[in-house]
């Protein structure tokens, strides 16, 4: 079941925190986790998925609705649920809140090496706006599913 700005600080750290590993690269590589955390629960939108009580999935966005963009931050679901449409699930809501807020495109930035990431962005639409050192930044221009 999908939650907005549900899940606690704790509950965002112990969830980055086992997902660290699953993230290409470890997200504990890139960034203080407890301090990205914190972030998360005090600047980020969150839409969050549970199933049975169980926070599984997190996709935390930042809106600027000045530029009329959205920021994704982070989208990742426990591997135990992977391949169940979860984060299709998230990313259709978080358009659908763009729409609402009459936000104009998303963008997110993903590691060049994550090949599951970079064909699950495409299939959503995404597209390449910029090549970083070891990043590309996509885009999602909203209109409609």
């Amino acid at each position: 079941m999908i939650e907005i700005n549900k899940a606690t600080k704790e509950e965002i750290l112990d969830y980055l925190l086992y997902m660290d590993g699953y993230f290409t690269p470890a997200l504990s590589t890139i960034t203080d986790i407890y301090v990205y955390a914190n972030k998360i629960y005090e600047k980020a939108k969150r839409i969050e998925f549970y199933n049975n009580n169980k926070f599984i999935a997190l996709l935390a966005f930042y809106l600027n609705p000045i530029y009329s963009f959205a920021f994704i931050t982070t989208i990742s679901v426990n591997p135990l649920y992977a391949r169940m449409g979860i984060a299709q699930e998230l990313l259709e809501r978080l358009i659908l809140i763009c729409i609402d807020r009459d936000i104009c495109f998303i963008d997110l930035e993903v590691n060049i090496n994550n090949s599951k990431a970079l064909n699950f962005y495409e299939k959503m639409g995404f597209c390449n706006r910029e090549k970083k050192t070891e990043t590309l930044i996509l885009r999602r221009v909203i209109d409609t599913l």
